[in-house]
């Protein structure tokens, strides 16, 4: 997604204009010697670092924001390895109650304007019957069929109340970090992305009414409040 095409001439590689001045000059350097001398590399190629992101896509509500970066080859390499383009979360304040969905939006551009390849015109709804749930999938009000106008717009929601949001024609979850398809998650210690090795572990001792023997249960902090345990119960865990 986003890659440069192969070529078997010599590819000129991406120069930012926020890397550093000798950063650049060297990597001119190579790439003229590498030119000139008929050099070729190997394994793939390298990234530049990523750029800004982007304006949320949404004016209120949940939205999507995006960043990317180019590959930089030299004759010989591959394709860079992972992805150039990478898109997160981004959440406004809610929308009013008054205003339009996203999608219903989307579809409603279209009304009034001839398609189909006749003169009709059309009023049009969201169709959620539809198999890829992130094309723009519009039901002609008052008629039994519906017309798919291409993908929705990044950041309009997969269907109603659901949490993933369509990116590229794809519809992606958002993982603990934020970003759209990553599929981090939280640990049992409650830290994203962890190893379940950060739990602090926490011992404590009470006595019963009665009970002159204390008693003591172990719990792993983060996994569930500590509490004193109901009869019959395994510990406060």
């Amino acid at each position: 997604m986003g890659f440069s095409p192969r070529s078997a001439g010599c590819i000129v590689p991406f120069y930012s204009p926020r890397s550093p001045l000798f950063q650049n000059l060297l990597l001119l350097l190579w790439t003229l010697l590498s030119c000139g001398l008929g050099v070729t590399a190997q394994g793939p190629g390298e990234w530049t670092p990523w750029g800004s992101w982007t304006r949320c896509s949404s004016s209120c509500g949940r939205g999507v924001s995006v960043r990317s970066r180019h590959c930089i080859r030299f004759p010989g390499e591959e394709l860079c390895w992972g992805d150039s383009h990478e898109y997160r979360l981004c959440q406004l304040p809610d929308c009013p109650p008054e205003a339009m969905p996203f999608r219903d939006l989307q579809c409603a551009l279209y009304n009034g304007r001839p398609v189909l390849g006749t003169q009709k015109t059309y009023q049009w709804v969201p169709f959620h019957g539809a198999p890829n749930q992130c094309d723009l999938n519009c039901l002609a009000e008052g008629h039994a069929f519906y017309h798919s106008f291409g993908r929705v717009l990044d950041g309009t929601p997969c269907s109603p109340g659901a949490q993933g949001l369509c990116v590229a024609g794809r519809c992606l979850k958002a993982g603990c970090d934020g970003v759209l398809g990553s599929g981090v998650l939280e640990d049992r210690c409650g830290l994203c992305g962890g190893a379940n090795d950060s739990c602090l572990f926490v011992q404590r001792v009470f006595r019963d009414a009665g009970d002159r023997t204390p008693r003591s249960f172990a719990c792993t902090a983060g996994t569930a409040p500590l509490t004193k345990p109901r009869a019959g119960s395994r510990g406060p865990c």
